[in-house]
C-alpha cells in the first residue's frame, strides 16, 4: 500500500489529505520498497511546493509517515 493509498483510507478528512487529492496527478506513489528512502522524497516534495503544502502538512506528513511505516511492518 501506498502513502497516498494509506492516508486516503484512514485520513480522508486531513487537511494533508486534501491539498494531496488536489495534487494526486504529481503526487510521489511509493511502493513496498525501499521506505527509508521515500519518506525524504515524499517530504523534499512538500517542501518544493510551497504553493500547495503549508508548513503544517509537513508537520503532520512527518506523524502520518511514521504511522504509515508501523502500518507497512506488520
Amino acid at each position: 500500500m501506498s502513502f497516498y493509498t494509506f492516508m486516503a483510507r484512514n485520513y480522508k478528512s486531513s487537511p494533508l489529505m486534501h491539498v494531496m487529492r488536489t495534487d494526486r496527478e504529481r503526487f510521489p506513489r511509493n511502493g513496498p520498497h525501499k521506505l527509508k528512502a521515500w519518506g525524504p522524497l515524499i517530504r523534499d516534495y512538500l517542501l518544493r511546493h510551497p504553493e500547495l503544502y503549508a508548513p503544517d502538512h509537513v508537520t503532520e506528513f512527518d506523524v502520518r509517515w511514521e504511522e504509515y511505516l508501523q502500518c507497512v511492518k506488520r
